[in-house]
């Protein structure tokens, strides 16, 4: 029915370390273009939108995917990390649906060499899901920097303890800042070889510093992560991930008199 294979086992996991810290049950659908993935978060604030593509997939010599007939696996992200961390990191990693048994999905974890094999069985959930559209947009600014850098700048602004960070463009910087009880940090970017910086028009959002330190944990993924902003409107944090496809991920923003 579906089955999808591949050498990238770093990027999975951090993908699934992710979401199992936005929502805990997911459904993977399996569809002849690719393996997909649309949910919000759990808090109704985040949107996760991922689209591992057949073509992708099969042509970057990091894999395999086939899918004879649509199906959808409801999984548990928690167990699901779990599994993944099993797994070395050279190892292929086979994700597989049968006919036979949809109640089942059959994760493969085989060495290259073939020094070990190993699998695991893990049971399916029947979960309910929206239908999920993102509207296209015009970023009034659009940031593309390497994920390490992205996490770096979040990491250093963590230690107010504050529970916003506001993102302003304005001219040639991007600022960073978060200002929590006792101290206020700031970080201003400019573009650089590192970094590409696309203003249209100047940009100034308040969002939760809880979910930009979630949305910039993925590593492993590739070498470029795009941050798109436009006023009034959700943030999208955007990954290409090497190998496989795409994740985009979508935050609401907040009104900058209420920092929950």
């Amino acid at each position: 029915m579906a089955t999808f294979s591949t050498n990238q086992v770093n990027a999975l996991r951090s993908i699934a370390d992710m979401i199992r810290e936005l929502i805990d049950d997911v459904n993977l659908h399996f569809v002849e273009s690719g393996l997909l993935i649309s949910c919000m978060d759990s808090g109704h604030c985040a949107l996760i939108q991922m689209h591992l593509t057949a073509e992708t997939i099969n042509n970057g010599g990091t894999g395999f995917y086939e899918c004879t007939h649509p199906c959808s696996a409801g999984v548990n992200f928690v167990t699901l990390h779990k599994i993944l961390r099993t797994a070395s990191t050279d190892d292929i990693v086979t994700f597989k649906m049968s006919t036979d048994n949809p109640n089942i999905m059959t994760i493969e974890l085989n060495s290259e060499d073939g020094q070990h094999r190993g699998d695991a069985k893990l049971a399916l959930l029947d979960l309910d899901e929206d239908e999920l559209e993102v509207p296209e947009v015009e970023y009034g600014a659009v940031i593309k920097t390497s994920p390490e850098k992205f996490k770096q700048i979040l990491s250093y602004l963590k230690y107010t303890e504050s529970a916003s960070v506001i993102i302003e463009c304005i001219k040639d910087e991007m600022r960073f800042t978060s200002e929590g009880t006792l101290m206020t940090m700031n970080r201003v970017l400019h573009a650089n070889t590192d970094m590409e910086m696309i203003f249209n028009q100047p940009v100034r959002l308040s969002l939760s510093q809880r979910y930009m330190n979630i949305f910039s944990k993925p590593t492993g993924l590739g070498t470029n992560v795009s941050i798109c902003l436009h006023k009034d409107m959700p943030l999208m944090v955007a990954y290409d991930i090497t190998g496989l496809g795409a994740l985009r991920l979508f935050l609401a923003p907040q009104t900058e008199d209420n920092d929950e």
